[in-house]
């Protein structure tokens, strides 16, 4: 079985999640099912969004020093729970000397198989300058739909208030979402793994939550091996 390899602390609670994810979903049925597990959580990483907004230190070199610091500790596979850092997919990979998973081209692919063709991507500011996510979603023909500079705005208060502690209730979600999905969204993209953190009460099949797809490629791949 391959040993996981976890960059996280982007942010620490998204990050323990995402392992909370994979111990839920792995088919074990003893501890010795469950696959070997590398959680490097390096919450110093300098801020993804402040940086690709002009404010703040770049984390690349934080970033490529995590991947690598994985695959010298014995990864096989490399998952980051933080889709703006995807931003910097390349340059992880590159680091890290083994398959770094990619969030994105995974959830974009997940909706084309089920014949979406419009969706709304919440996400932080970062992934919206950026443009990775839009991006990849567009590759498979995905129409990205994005709330207005409010609800960006808007969304941005949640993500933030989330990392320091303060969430919020599902319905300020569904609030969000709501404009995107009356312009035609057929499915809501929890495109911040911050975001993510509000389906572990269970939300509606009009969601989808890209961390939880990571969750489950990476274990498609390791226990399988």
């Amino acid at each position: 079985m391959t040993t996981l390899g976890i960059l996280g602390g982007l942010g620490p609670a998204a990050s323990c999640y995402f392992y909370d994810l994979l111990i839920s979903l792995c088919p074990a049925e003893r501890d010795q099912d469950h696959p070997d597990v590398l959680l490097y959580s390096k919450a110093s990483i300098p801020d993804r969004s402040a940086y690709l907004l002009g404010r703040g230190e770049s984390p690349l070199p934080a970033l490529m020093e995590g991947a690598a610091l994985l695959e010298r500790a014995g990864a096989g596979v490399i998952a980051v729970p933080c889709a703006t850092a995807h931003h910097f997919y390349r340059e992880m990979q590159a680091a890290a000397g083994v398959p770094v998973l990619n969030m994105l081209a995974l959830t974009a692919k997940a909706l084309r198989r089920e014949g979406v063709t419009k969706a709304a991507l919440l996400a932080t500011e970062g992934s919206y300058v950026s443009g990775a996510f839009a991006a990849a979603l567009e590759k498979e023909g995905v129409a990205p739909l994005l709330p207005s500079k409010e609800g960006r705005r808007a969304l941005m208060d949640v993500i933030y208030g989330i990392k320091s502690g303060r969430m919020p209730d599902v319905q300020v979600l569904e609030a969000l979402a709501a404009p995107l999905v009356s312009r035609g969204a057929e499915k809501v993209v929890l495109g911040c793994t911050e975001l993510s953190l509000f389906a572990r009460e269970g939300l509606p099949a009009l969601y989808i939550d890209a961390m939880r797809v990571l969750a489950e490629e990476l274990l498609q791949l390791t226990v399988d091996s």
